[in-house]
Parts: structure tokens; C-alpha cells; sequence
């Protein structure tokens, strides 16, 4: 995998993640391994902001991982 699409529904992530401007923040250090990990490990990155109406599944979905156990697992089935 060379390329990575990243969406956000947290514009302020997507801003730290595509310039320099919270580099000096209290955890800009962590911002810049992020992003110097994301540009060495793949040839293109992208990051979007998407609003959370647009991103509502991925969102729900997030929210039941979240719930989870530590070490449960869900299985989804789909009939196809």
C-alpha cells in the first residue's frame, strides 16, 4: 500500500496534519511524528476534512468498536 486517503470529521485535525501550524502546540511533537510517519511510509497522503453528515456510518460504526470489550470481537455478517 502506497497511498493513503485519510478523512476527518475534525477540521482542526486535518489543518494539523496538512501544515505546520500547531507544530509548537503542547502536543506538536506527537503531531510531527504523526506526519513524519504518514510521508515516509507512503508515497501519497492525503487528508480531508469531511463533515460528520457525510461521515455518519463510519462515525456509528466507530462508536460500537469503541463500546467493545477490551479483546471482544464483533462479527458482521452480510448476506450477499
Amino acid at each position: 500500500m502506497t497511498k493513503i486517503k485519510m478523512e476527518s470529521d475534525a477540521n482542526v485535525v486535518c489543518t494539523a496534519l496538512c501544515s505546520s501550524q500547531f507544530d509548537k502546540a503542547p502536543i506538536g511533537v506527537l503531531l510531527r511524528e504523526i506526519k513524519f510517519q504518514m510521508f515516509v511510509s507512503f508515497v501519497n497522503v492525503r487528508v480531508k476534512h469531511c463533515p460528520r453528515a457525510c461521515n455518519f456510518l463510519a462515525h456509528n460504526l466507530a462508536g460500537v468498536g469503541a463500546n467493545l470489550t477490551l479483546g471482544g470481537v464483533l462479527l458482521w455478517l452480510a448476506a450477499h
